[in-house]
């Protein structure tokens, strides 16, 4: 993924999902790690002409500090007791 195809998605999904919540741009941040394509000058500027609030500063490798890293150790710590039987209609249970 580049940085037009992340401005995309920011334009679309992203805009989108913040609606269908009720969720008001001005009023949040959007968090974002240090990939290349969320620091780029397009990208920023992306950001700056559409009014979207952002994290400018973020530190590299900070685990402990980015939330969803708390929610991705907790469903991980429950779904290593699910026990799906390995057939191709079970697949999509997950």
């Amino acid at each position: 993924m580049d940085s037009l195809v992340y401005q995309h998605i920011l334009g679309t999904t992203y805009m989108e999902t913040l609606k269908y919540y009720g969720m008001n741009k001005c009023t949040i941040y959007l968090q974002q790690d240090n990939d290349p394509k969320h620091k780029s000058k397009s990208t920023i500027s992306w950001l700056q002409q559409n009014k979207v609030r952002h994290i400018t500063d973020w530190p590299p490798n900070s685990p402990d500090l980015n939330p969803i890293e708390h929610v991705w150790h907790l469903l991980k710590l429950k779904l290593q007791w699910v026990k799906i039987p390995h057939k191709p209609h079970h697949f999509l249970t997950l």
